[in-house]
């Protein structure tokens, strides 16, 4: 995950339009090639979108994050002009906007790729802002597939993970409230359509072994205590749930 940017560069000329922002940077010559970047920074913006390299050879899922790169960034800029449009309209000062993304390999299979991006913004508000997403990546269909979708039952990721996941997710909680109590959604579990959950693998490879479930900040605890970030042994009775076609992705993890 790529560390928040706080500093600010002087002006400089205006960088390339939104369409060339659709190829990814040339990677660096020297030493080994790990990532696929793009940056584009200006007077409005300082942007950045970045994958793992190891992916490259899936040309149909770098497409899709290309068409991402190109949307977030025709978007980014548009809401940089717009809000130096209103800091202009009344006086005020404007800070160069900032849009970072970055997708990071959790793990793959001959079938499956799984992707998480941790994306960073600023616009010129109280303090930066911050999210992640999943991306579940089927080479045999060529598309993106929903994690749920890989469980015989609709509700099979939920049923077996839900129970346990609450449990950790208060136990961190009572580690960095240090005895304080809230109340209200703070307090709640959060449901499982605002979390970020993505299987992973061990060193970033496969079968997957663990699953990720990330809670942004504001969906599990105030913006202070950030992101919460829960990692799940896969286990016999969660690959039991699976459909047939994907259990062969996953592996449990010996008891401890």
């Amino acid at each position: 995950m790529k560390k928040l940017r706080w500093t600010y560069v002087l002006p400089l000329v205006l960088a390339a339009s939104a369409a060339a922002a659709q190829e990814p940077a040339a990677p660096p010559q020297s030493g080994p090639v790990t990532r696929q970047s793009a940056v584009r920074e200006n007077p409005l913006l300082d942007f950045e979108y970045s994958w793992p390299e190891a992916i490259s050879p899936d040309t149909k899922l770098v497409d899709l994050l290309k068409a991402d790169l190109s949307k977030s960034y025709d978007e980014a800029l548009k809401n940089a002009r717009e809000n130096k449009a209103e800091m202009d309209k009344f006086g005020g000062p404007f800070n160069q906007n900032m849009f970072n993304r970055a997708w990071d390999l959790q793990g793959q299979t001959e079938r499956l790729i799984s992707l998480v991006a941790s994306t960073d913004t600023f616009a010129g508000g109280a303090h930066p802002n911050h999210d992640s997403s999943a991306l579940l990546w089927d080479r045999k269909a060529g598309a993106e597939i929903k994690f749920a979708d890989l469980f015989a039952a609709a509700d099979g990721l939920e049923s077996a993970l839900r129970t346990q996941y609450c449990k950790l997710l208060d136990a961190e909680r009572a580690k960095r409230r240090q005895g304080e109590v809230l109340d209200g959604e703070f307090a709640q579990c959060p449901v499982f359509s605002d979390l970020t959950i993505a299987p992973a693998g061990k060193d970033g490879a496969g079968p997957f072994d663990s699953v990720v479930l990330i809670a942004d900040p504001y969906v599990a605890g105030p913006y202070v205590e950030g992101e919460y970030e829960i990692v799940m042994p896969v286990t016999a009775g969660f690959i039991g749930a699976l459909k047939g076609d994907f259990r062969s992705d996953f592996k449990a993890q010996r008891a401890q």
